[in-house]
């Protein structure tokens, strides 16, 4: 009798983490070289208009896109302060994060969010004539192409993302926090995250559950 039990319980917590499916990958965008980071001064966002986007992937799947286009506005500036390096800019949620482009049958909508929180821009690194900054942020995504979905595996709806702009290069560097200035994407990404199944979850559970009830039955025919 005992040695069955072990073998239910076992079997119980087998069939629950087997059951779950790989941890879902996010697909990822690769920025590249090209377009114009700028920010206005004051409360004004901070944008890119026509950044490149050269191809997405999720890790084992790439596409190239031809044509690739990253636009953005986040919400309006916050404020900012000092850093080691220079200072930062810090701009509100909102906004709005679009990428255009073609992966195989015309341009399209290939995703669609906005910011979900504070978003910062941080400079500056480097030295006449190129200096060096980044910006990054949390994103809400609201839509990703079908046919894009399909090919890399992805189940919509996703959960968030974010942005990386690890490079932007000026030719004269920005002088502080609230100050205008304009710049030109140097490379980063943009990765879109999946929802996990929350059927998943209930099967590990109902695992774990059947073997903390085997373990409590041994314990009390000890007793």
């Amino acid at each position: 009798m005992k040695k069955a039990a072990v073998i239910a319980a076992l079997f119980t917590l087998f069939v629950g983490f087997s059951s779950i499916p790989a941890m879902a990958v996010p697909i990822v965008f690769n920025l590249g070289f090209g377009g114009t980071v700028s920010y206005g001064g004051g409360d004004s966002a901070f944008t890119t208009t026509n950044g490149a986007v050269t191809q997405v992937g999720n890790g084992s799947t790439n596409l190239s896109i031809a044509g690739g286009d990253l636009d953005f506005a986040t919400g309006n500036y916050i404020g900012g302060g000092a850093t080691t390096s220079g200072f930062e800019n810090n701009y509100a949620a909102g906004g709005s994060v679009t990428i255009h482009g073609d992966i195989g049958s015309g341009s399209v909508l290939l995703m669609q969010g906005n910011f979900a929180d504070t978003s910062t821009f941080t400079c500056c690194s480097g030295t006449s004539p190129v200096y060096a900054s980044s910006f990054d942020g949390l994103l809400d995504i609201s839509y990703v192409d079908a046919d894009l979905a399909a090919a890399l595996g992805f189940n919509p709806p996703a959960s968030g993302g974010s942005i990386a702009q690890v490079e932007i290069f000026f030719g004269t560097s920005p002088t502080a926090t609230g100050v205008a200035f304009s710049g030109t994407q140097g490379g980063g990404a943009l990765s879109v995250s999946e929802v996990p199944e929350p059927g998943s979850l209930l099967l590990l559970g109902s695992g774990l559950a059947g073997f903390a009830i085997w373990g409590r039955k041994k314990l009390a025919i000890k007793r």
